[in-house]
């Protein structure tokens, strides 16, 4: 998946797209000093696998935090960044699920008002509503090149989600892409 995103971001060449990259080839990096990790605290038979499960998951996490840390412009200042901030939350929002505005705004209080609104109707596309069914915004097709598969701002179960939208959105590019 690292070099998958990796490819995609070379292959793309924008500011998103090399940080994605650089965000990949970390993420990678980290599974592997996890694994390190684990390795050096030894396979000499103390501890049973549910022990060196869990060091995995604790070298795995913090490995994490450290290339959220690294990686992520937001937390250095305020203003522009915090747009962008925005636009990268609703794009991985949308990405893992089309959702209601009602849905969203809860969680973006502070951001309420032109910006979030203008944000929202930039990553993502109103669909009408329809009889037995409210409105509500999906990703838009051009901002699906923006979704990070290592984003650490989603729960577990919505990260799940996303991945797998991500993926059938891949199998079915690479099958046209194939048959054409």
């Amino acid at each position: 998946a690292a070099a998958a995103a990796a490819a995609a971001a070379a292959a793309d060449g924008s500011n998103t797209a090399t940080n994605a990259a650089a965000t990949a080839a970390a993420a990678a990096a980290a599974a592997r000093t996890a694994t390190a990790i684990d390795d050096g605290y030894g396979h000499d038979g103390i501890g049973d696998d549910d022990e060196r499960a869990t060091r995995l998951r604790i070298a795995d996490d913090m490995l994490r935090l450290l290339v959220t840390l690294l990686f992520d412009r937001t937390l250095t200042s305020y203003t522009d960044v915090r747009r962008a901030a925005l636009r990268r939350d609703l794009v991985h929002e949308l990405a893992s699920a089309d959702q209601q505005r009602s849905a969203l705004a809860p969680r973006y209080r502070q951001e309420l008002g032109e910006c979030f609104d203008a944000t929202l109707a930039a990553v993502g596309d109103f669909h009408e509503p329809q009889r037995s069914k409210a409105g509500y915004y999906s990703l838009r097709e051009e901002c699906w090149k923006e979704v990070d598969p290592y984003y650490a701002y989603l729960p577990p179960s919505q990260m799940q989600t996303l991945l797998e939208r991500l993926r059938a959105r891949t199998t079915a590019t690479t099958t046209t892409n194939t048959s054409s």
